[in-house]
């Protein structure tokens, strides 16, 4: 398996399961979250709307302070990490949002997916970027990001003025252009055969300089000889598949062996060091005395950086090393001299300390003077341009042997300000923002000219502003029911619409009928400037504020596909299963867009089948086949009246359960999960304001994998053994 380099749009639930999936798969992952926390619509922000209270926008939904979850903790947790109630938090079976929030990050701490979160990310385009070498699909991923406060892993924060960062450094050549033959992913350049020829363009272009942790500048005085005498004909490389083939085992090797694509040039091995030397070029091996010298100062540094520079010890082979090497007062050159001899009388202890002081670990400025004395004895200035600055590098046509062209500038004095946008490469693209993003607003007369406050469920917090007033929601699905019921509580009057009134559920005209101030109204017809809201039966009512309850649309305003995906009428297509694009899969792909399932286990199923496929452990039907599916699948949901928009709309427990066992060997869900999840789809239907707290469970639901007292973990169980009573 070839681990890739996954970004993962979104850090709600669908965001994290996707990450889980990914790591687990040995997938690179990295998150991005426009949020300062992970958990998407149920990260609390008490601030509502910032100004736009009918968020036109289009913002990250966020939920209201009074919610509690609609479906029990038993069947609203991911598979291999039960939502068991927490010392001095909400045990209750339907607890409140803050209680699943502090889940979410307890399931992120748990698996570490926080190292893989971008945090105060916003992603403001993602389209597809050159293929590479292997004619992979690949992403271009385009964020800013804004923070004030530096906040740490351990969750401690502070209030900084700067932040140094001293992250190291990316490779890059943005004045090389070789149409995508040689690139650099995640750090890795290539393919480079030996850190030095990409075959399919060697020996004309080559690269010097590139490995990390070797013995500088003794490795790349290697590499360059090597390179010398490749140009002058006195040495051959092998054939080009030999050389990629050489590139392929070392990658395996190392992706065997855990080692992270970024680390490829880290080499720290003197044995491969000396082999590269003697193989390639015919170097001499290091000293045993210099290996030696060198572990020795690895090790002090590690263990005291502070005076690692000043204080050392040397054993005795060290010490007649540098003294034969003329490093010592009273040197004499020995068998394994790398310079010119060097003799002087014999020192002191004391003598042999302070010239180490002086000459071992010298500031930048002595090594500067050394570099240019270099330079000046082997007289190359002749050949060096300063101030010369390359902008391009490419093949030049040629009817002979492979040349290029080097396009460059010459400038002096000082550099003018420079204003760049990051770009980052990515071998794969995870959408998965959720639903949430882009409210849906109807279209009602007089609503542009209606002065009084509207604002749409999303800014929705707590119900004290609405206090003594007349108030009309918009829609009575799950957000319509519960703001309704709750502002009524403070409001004189509150006013629910919906499109049929053959349509609403038991259980709101239960609640209609006990509270007098809560009143049940067709379409409404049109707003008026005086206040006066119309309703479809010619009913109207003078209203304080409109609350429109009426969902949202999906929406990618960062994605670029050329038009291969759209967005029309709330269908996202054409995917795939609710998943993959047919035309850039597996490179692109959505977690979290079908409606109606069993949250987050659906999004685990999505998303575990993403990793598997990125993973090569399964494969998808070819293009043709899946596009098929697709048209085959509309055309069904039209001859059946089912309306574009509720092309996600899944609500089948059985599909969900054979689309986790085809496409990821997903386990079905146990029958006693079924049965509960149907049971609080029924009691929320009849009793919309006692379903979370009033329950019967039937002896199959009751006593099971640890949710109730003396449970006994059974043969459908799906996360940790009981952890006892509750």
């Amino acid at each position: 398996m070839v681990a890739k380099k996954v970004c993962v749009v979104g850090a709600g639930i669908s965001g994290l399961a996707s990450a889980h999936e990914l790591c687990h798969e040995g997938h690179h992952v990295t998150v991005m979250e426009q949020s300062p926390g992970v958990g998407g619509q149920w990260l609390y922000d008490p601030v509502p709307d910032g100004g736009d209270p009918l968020d036109t926008a289009g913002v990250q939904s966020s939920i209201y302070s009074s919610l509690r979850l609609n479906f029990p903790r038993q069947v609203a947790s991911f598979t291999d990490f039960p939502f068991y109630p927490r010392e001095g938090g909400d045990a209750r079976r339907y607890p409140a949002h803050g209680e699943y929030f502090q889940y979410i990050r307890d399931f992120c701490d748990a698996f570490g997916l926080m190292d893989a979160v971008r945090l105060n990310t916003r992603v403001v385009r993602v389209a597809m970027a050159p293929r590479d070498g292997d004619g992979d699909l690949r992403w271009l991923i385009v964020c800013l990001c804004e923070d004030g406060t530096v906040v740490f892993a351990d969750g401690s924060c502070v209030i900084a003025d700067a932040v140094v960062y001293c992250t190291g450094y990316n490779y890059s050549f943005p004045f090389l252009d070789t149409g995508g033959v040689v690139t650099v992913d995640d750090n890795l350049v290539g393919p480079l055969f030996e850190h030095t020829f990409p075959p399919a363009l060697a020996p004309s272009l080559s690269f010097v300089g590139v490995p990390k942790r070797v013995n500088v500048p003794r490795f790349y005085e290697v590499q360059a000889r090597w390179v010398a005498q490749v140009l002058s004909a006195r040495r051959t490389l092998p054939p080009v598949e030999e050389m990629l083939r050489s590139v392929e085992e070392r990658d395996r090797a190392r992706e065997m062996a855990g080692v992270p694509k970024r680390f490829a040039h880290s080499i720290f091995d003197l044995e491969y060091c000396d082999e590269f030397g003697e193989k390639y070029w015919g170097f001499p091996r290091l000293p045993e005395w210099r290996k030696v010298f060198l572990w020795a100062c690895v090790f002090n540094m590690r263990d005291n950086y502070e005076s690692f520079r000043d204080d050392y010890h040397d054993s005795d082979l060290v010490r007649e090393g540098l003294r034969s090497q003329g490093w010592l007062p009273g040197a004499i050159a020995g068998d394994d001299q790398e310079g010119a001899p060097m003799t002087q009388p014999e020192a002191t202890c004391d003598d042999v300390k302070q010239v180490r002081k002086q000459i071992e670990y010298p500031a930048h400025g002595e090594y500067l003077r050394y570099i240019r004395d270099f330079c000046d004895a082997f007289g190359l200035m002749d050949a060096v341009r300063l101030n010369t600055r390359v902008e391009r590098v490419a093949m030049a046509p040629s009817d002979g042997g492979l040349q290029w062209v080097v396009k460059w500038t010459q400038q002096r004095g000082e550099a003018g300000s420079e204003v760049t946008t990051e770009e980052e490469v990515f071998d794969a693209v995870v959408v998965a923002v959720g639903m949430y993003t882009q409210p849906s607003l109807p279209t009602m007369n007089g609503m542009d000219k209606w002065r009084r406050r509207q604002l749409h469920s999303h800014s929705y917090r707590v119900p004290d502003s609405f206090r003594d007033e007349v108030v009309v929601v918009v829609g009575c699905h799950e957000s319509g029911k519960d703001i309704s019921l709750e502002i009524r509580k403070v409001a004189r009057e509150v006013h629910i619409s919906v499109k049929c009134l053959d349509d609403v559920i038991p259980g709101v005209l239960k609640a209609v009928s006990r509270h007098q101030n809560l009143h049940l109204h067709p379409k409404v017809d049109c707003l008026c400037e005086d206040g006066t809201v119309v309703f479809t039966d010619g009913s109207c009512v003078v209203a304080d504020a409109v609350v429109y309850c009426t969902g949202y649309h999906y929406s990618y305003p960062f994605l670029d596909t050329g038009g291969v995906v759209t967005v029309d009428d709330n269908r996202v297509g054409p995917l795939y299963e609710h998943t993959f694009s047919p035309a850039l899969a597996p490179s692109l792909s959505f977690v979290g867009v079908p409606k109606g399932v069993n949250v987050p286990r659906f999004y685990e199923m999505q998303a575990r089948w993403v990793a598997q496929v990125l993973s090569g452990k399964r494969t998808l039907p070819p293009v043709e086949e899946m596009l098929r599916s697709v048209a085959e699948s509309d055309r069904a949901r039209e001859m059946a009246g089912v309306p574009k928009r509720f092309a996600h709309h899944v609500v089948d427990s059985e599909y969900c359960d054979e689309f986790g066992e085809k496409y990821c060997g997903f386990p079905r869900l146990p029958e006693w999960k079924k049965e509960l999840l149907l049971a609080s789809v029924g009691k929320m239907r009849d009793n919309v304001e006692s379903f979370r707290d009033e329950f019967d469970d039937s002896d199959l639901v009751r006593d099971r994998e640890g949710w109730s007292p003396r449970a006994t973990v059974g043969d459908d169980h799906e996360g940790t053994p009981t952890r006892g009573h509750l």
